[in-house]
């Protein structure tokens, strides 16, 4: 089977490229606490800041909870965030299942951590 990846350029991107800033600041940083000036990039703050439910209040508890993690468990999690988002490591992955229907391994058999 031939899998073909096309960039398609979108405003999506650009949140997501700053969701993950955020979460690379929390693991280069590992504050106690959340810092917006330390975490959240500058043209991101006012985003994050107009959705208090859905980003602002959640980020809060990462920070809490990833600074509350052991170093190994922080050492997964940033490993495990970086595969998340690498999409040549399912795009290219020689053990992974190419139909994950009734037949076939399930995303957990392929787990890397």
């Amino acid at each position: 089977m031939i899998y073909s990846f096309k960039k398609v350029d979108h405003p999506i991107q650009l949140f997501h490229e700053n969701i993950s800033q955020v979460f690379k600041n929390i693991f280069d940083n590992n504050l106690k606490v959340y810092d917006e000036d330390v975490l959240i990039p500058k043209d991101f703050i006012p985003i994050v800041n107009s959705s208090e439910t859905r980003l602002e209040t959640p980020l809060k508890e990462i920070v809490k909870v990833y600074y509350s993690l052991p170093n190994f468990a922080k050492i997964q999690l940033k490993e495990a965030f970086k595969v998340n988002n690498d999409i040549n490591v399912w795009l290219f992955r020689k053990d992974r299942a190419t139909d994950f229907g009734s037949n076939s391994a399930t995303l957990k058999d392929h787990a890397i951590i």
